[in-house]
């Protein structure tokens, strides 16, 4: 084990790797603030955050490296989901109404996804793909949560039943179906 370092702060967290070793996460920076960093051959790079916010943290990096997929401040103190491309930071925005996101993975084709609030600030899961944020509903009841996606578009994450539970869901097709005990593959 080895310590990546920070951005000139105390506290650094790793998030996300892919197969090439690159590791990318959040650092505190002078003045503790923290910021997006990706760690390529042994050296921290500061990802920034967007025009007048303070805030950055990266989730996820695509396989070649190219892209990231993380959340950052914006200059009215809102966190939106954001993605990193060839190093420009790229704000994904939100649900229509909503007004904080995070985008937590991508796949291979360029797809996004992640949580949203929406209009009445409830949580939803979304997917982020040509330009668009497309909502992709609930069972039920908020918090949706959207946490994996693979290069076939299929989705998994959690959705409440009810104000207390939630349930695991497979998102495939435009549909969202609960995963039982019997639905695993």
């Amino acid at each position: 084990m080895r310590g990546l370092g920070t951005l000139g702060g105390r506290d650094s967290k790793a998030i996300g790797m892919n197969q090439l070793g690159d590791v990318v996460g959040w650092s505190s920076i002078t003045d503790s603030s923290r910021h997006a960093f990706l760690c390529r051959s042994g050296k921290l790079q500061d990802l920034g955050t967007l025009p007048g916010g303070a805030f950055s943290a990266a989730y996820a990096i695509n396989k070649d490296g190219s892209v990231i997929v993380g959340a950052a401040e914006t200059a009215q103190h809102l966190v939106h989901a954001v993605m990193w491309k060839q190093g420009v930071i790229v704000d994904l925005g939100t649900l229509p109404g909503g007004l904080r996101s995070r985008a937590l993975a991508l796949n291979g084709l360029g797809e996004i996804i992640g949580f949203s609030e929406a209009e009445g600030a409830e949580t939803h899961a979304f997917l982020y793909a040509a330009g668009r944020m497309q909502d992709l509903g609930s069972l039920g009841k908020d918090p949706i949560r959207a946490n994996a996606i693979n290069n076939h578009g299929q989705i998994v994450g959690a959705s409440g039943i009810n104000s207390f539970v939630r349930h695991a869901f497979l998102w495939e097709d435009g549909k969202m179906q609960e995963i039982g005990r019997a639905s695993c593959r």
